[in-house]
């Protein structure tokens, strides 16, 4: 799902195509407060993803009929973003069955950090990334690789007084909430 006035971007990987799991990523997306505006959305003419907009109440864009490429823009997102998730797999060296969340890296990555799209010098993004012009607010969890060894805090009960405060985990993202909010939390595998 990308919006095209900030340029964010998230991934919603499902092994079902159906309204439902449809209508769910574009309330994570765009928040509840999505569903009260006027939002126009396109498509391929899917008919789960004209269900789900219809669901919500959305004006359906429909694409051109029989068209190879359906959204010039929307394709490049979709390989860019299935590029960032093999690059992000390559380089950490995890299995293939963990590009979802490979994916969603790569996808947040890009709009934490990359500059808004804008029209000219006095447009009001100038100066802000994805995510600033998504939600109104900067990033300020930390940016680490995908697959990077960190260390995580794990509860202290049953520790030793002197054991280490931490394990050894595996970075796999952030756990952002719907409408782009995140609190604080990292998603991170044991080591082990």
């Amino acid at each position: 799902v990308i919006d095209e006035y900030s340029g964010a971007a998230m991934s919603y990987p499902t092994s079902v195509r159906d309204a439902g799991s449809v209508r769910t990523a574009l309330l994570h997306f765009g928040g509840q407060k999505a569903a009260n505006f006027i939002v126009k959305y396109g498509s391929d003419r899917a008919a789960e993803i004209v269900s789900a907009g219809k669901a919500l109440g959305w004006i359906h864009q429909a694409s051109t009929p029989n068209s190879v490429l359906h959204s010039p823009q929307a394709e490049r997102g979709i390989r860019t973003s299935k590029d960032g998730a093999s690059c992000n797999l390559e380089q950490s060296g995890l299995e293939h069955k963990d590009w979802p969340l490979a994916q969603e890296h790569h996808d947040l990555v890009r709009t934490f950090t990359e500059p808004a799209p804008t029209k000219g010098v006095k447009d009001k993004r100038q100066g802000l990334t994805k995510f600033e012009a998504a939600c109104g607010r900067k990033f300020d969890g930390k940016l680490i690789t995908f697959g990077a060894l960190v260390g995580y805090k794990v509860p202290p009960i049953g520790l030793p007084p002197f054991a280490p405060k931490t394990v050894p985990g595996i970075f796999l993202g952030w756990e952002v909430q719907e409408d782009f909010r995140w609190r604080g939390t990292y998603k991170v595998a044991d080591y082990e």
